[in-house]
């Protein structure tokens, strides 16, 4: 078995599938849209926020103003 459990062939194919991927880009959404992905989920406070306003007393926490986070749950 090769690295994590996995089989040699196995490497390989996953290796020629990453190869022969384009880089993704990242897409900005505002943050309305973003709000759209959670419709009919409950939001676990404090709702959709910067990740760094989950524990804004930690202060290794990148402070992005770019990304927002959040948790849901099914009603």
């Amino acid at each position: 078995m090769g690295e994590a459990g996995w089989w040699p062939d196995q490497m390989a194919c996953a290796s020629s599938v990453n190869a022969a991927r384009e880089p993704e880009m990242m897409k900005f959404r505002p943050r309305t849209t973003i709000a759209s992905f959670f419709d009919g989920l409950e939001l676990v406070e404090p709702g959709l926020v910067r990740p760094w306003q989950w524990h804004p007393d930690d202060d290794e926490s990148p402070h992005t103003d770019w990304l927002y986070g959040a948790v849901a749950r099914k009603p």
